[in-house]
């Protein structure tokens, strides 16, 4: 996709005790760039559990786009461009 960024994922670990593995709940949120028919604005979600306790949160939108462009080394994301020449955001995401 021409160099673009895609997809920024955060991992959040040590949630609330699951008892069935002895182990903290953990979580993948996954913020994707997905251009979709109709609004630009609309936000799909999508939860799975693919092992016992753990999860991954899905969220696409063509609204992510441009924003994730602005994602440091470590998934954090600007509320302007880092380069002081590019255009500002037109609002939060």
């Amino acid at each position: 996709y021409n160099g673009q960024i895609m997809q920024v994922s955060h991992i959040y670990t040590k949630g609330s005790m699951c008892h069935e593995v002895r182990a903290h709940r953990n979580v993948e949120v996954r913020l994707r760039c997905k251009t979709a028919e109709g609004s630009p604005l609309a936000i799909s979600l999508s939860l799975s559990e693919p092992k016992l306790c753990q999860y991954i949160l899905t969220m696409e939108s063509e609204r992510f786009c441009e924003p994730l462009q602005y994602a440091d080394e470590y998934g954090l994301i600007a509320l302007e461009p880092h380069d002081a020449d590019a255009e500002r955001l037109p609002g939060p995401i």
